[in-house]
């Protein structure tokens, strides 16, 4: 029986470029190089915050097209807004100094219960910091890009049923990238182009006709939470970009990476410029409340900040 494909239906979806780290049936780990030489990984959050990433041993990702963006453009490339939903980010800043911009918009609204926390840079030892096995949405787990994935997904498609009802199958995480945001001119063609183009198509080899080619649709969606206008290049900011393989963009809002206790190791955390005098006793409670082990507990140091009773904002 001859099975008739139309090509006119077809696309073609851009992915990064997988590096020497990529193996078929494993997720892409990816890092930049210049990503490798930073000081540090600064994450600009409040009490309550640090406490759930401590109790709960995770970073939260969120969804491009949900996340809290001061460039609201970046979620809008033309030709791929689509997309933006299978991108999720968790963002810090890669200079170890203290910024006011920061302590101003990030943290949430009470000044006083605002921390910097100042990682040591994990992009070098990914394996040593992050599970790259699953994360979670809520009480499921979200695979990796892995062979257990296409295990459990074959068995629900011959059985009819799911192996593990804990374990979410409509999509997985298959890239896990450090990238430095991009800063360009407003009117910048990174930020202005329509990343939805055509694409020539030669399937002679399929059809068996010389010089068959067909034109079908091609996107770019690899600039997404990439590129940002230069008004807010002081961040100097580094993303962790989760790329997630799923049918429906609109399906998830956040995934919660899960962390291991090493990547807590000499964790260096700055209280807030309006610390009223209690702050550091709760950061203490939290960090002696933890699983962390005593090792890893004994590495923390707790500092004031150095624009203490300085910002009158």
């Amino acid at each position: 029986m001859e099975i008739k494909v139309d090509w006119t239906q077809a696309s073609v979806i851009m992915t990064n470029s997988y590096g020497k780290e990529y193996d078929i049936g494993k997720a892409c780990v990816m890092v930049e190089e210049q990503t490798r030489k930073y000081p540090c990984f600064a994450y600009t959050t409040d009490i309550d915050t640090f406490d759930l990433i401590i109790k709960n041993m995770t970073f939260r990702s969120s969804c491009l097209t949900n996340a809290s963006l001061n460039d609201p453009l970046e979620k809008e490339r033309k030709g791929v807004e689509e997309f933006a939903g299978s991108r999720f980010i968790t963002c810090f800043c890669h200079t170890n100094i203290e910024q006011v911009p920061f302590w101003a918009y990030y943290g949430k609204t009470n000044k006083p219960k605002k921390l910097l926390l100042q990682f040591k840079n994990f992009a070098n030892n990914i394996d040593d910091n992050i599970f790259t096995d699953y994360a979670l949405i809520d009480k499921q787990r979200i695979l990796f890009n892995s062979k257990e994935y296409a295990a459990h997904l074959n068995y629900r498609y011959i059985n009819k049923t799911i192996l593990d009802e804990k374990i979410y199958l409509d999509a997985f995480i298959d890239t896990l990238q450090f990238v430095d945001v991009k800063y360009v001119p407003p009117d910048s063609e990174f930020l202005k182009r329509d990343y939805r183009a055509p694409i020539k198509l030669n399937i002679e080899k399929l059809t068996g006709k010389a010089n068959d080619n067909v034109i079908i649709d091609g996107y770019d969606p690899t600039v997404l939470g990439v590129y940002k206008s230069e008004a807010w290049k002081n961040e100097e900011e580094t993303r962790l970009l989760l790329t997630v393989n799923q049918p429906d963009f609109k399906k998830l809002s956040y995934i919660d990476l899960r962390l291991k206790p090493a990547i807590f190791e000499n964790l260096k955390i700055v209280l807030s410029p309006w610390d009223d005098g209690i702050l550091k006793q709760e950061v203490l409670r939290i960090i002696n409340n933890s699983s962390l082990p005593e090792s890893i507990k004994e590495t923390i140091e707790i500092q004031d900040s150095c624009l203490k009773n300085g910002i009158n904002i």
